[in-house]
């Protein structure tokens, strides 16, 4: 079965102070080896990126609903702090190459699933990509991210409220 991938670039920037933990690892080594194929699922990814942050030297709070935080970042260091994210992000992501072209339509499917729904809700996606393109671009491609980028949608609330009546799915390849 295949697990699921969200990309919500503008989201997750916005929400960039929180992301979800899990229970899984990887060394150095295998994150930097071409052939590793990435995490496949929600828990190893969050477990790379806490990892990661914790041998930059930042320190995670686990939180009770499963997610963490830094907590308090001093004002002089939040640069920094962006920049370990923005290193350690790459990590916790599925790698595309690794996609099956099933994996690709399944996931392109559930995308288009939330598109018609925030369509019924009075949203319009007139760049919508085909399935290839989609495949072209890498899966870098969401409703949410679209309607963040055109500004349809401009705050954390208003994409929480529209998330609770249709949700994306997340999206994961198979393990390898």
């Amino acid at each position: 079965m295949t697990r699921a991938f969200r990309r919500l670039p503008a989201l997750a920037t916005a929400a960039s102070m929180l992301v979800l933990a899990g229970c899984s690892g990887a060394d150095s080594a295998e994150l930097d080896s071409e052939e590793w194929p990435g995490p496949t699922s929600r828990e190893e990814s969050d477990q790379i990126f806490m990892d990661c942050l914790a041998e930059m030297g930042w320190e995670v709070e686990q939180m009770p609903d499963g997610g963490f935080t830094p907590g308090e970042i001093p004002p002089e260091q939040g640069d920094a702090y962006s920049e370990a994210t923005a290193e350690c992000s790459p990590l916790a992501l599925p790698r595309p190459e690794n996609f099956t072209q099933d994996e690709w339509q399944e996931w392109y499917e559930s995308l288009m699933e939330t598109t018609r729904c925030l369509e019924e809700e009075g949203y319009s996606f007139p760049d919508k990509p085909t399935v290839q393109q989609f495949i072209d671009g890498q899966g870098e491609w969401s409703p949410y991210g679209d309607l963040w980028d055109s500004g349809t949608v401009t705050g954390i609330g208003e994409t929480e409220l529209l998330y609770e009546i249709c949700p994306e799915q997340e999206f994961w390849p198979s393990p390898r």
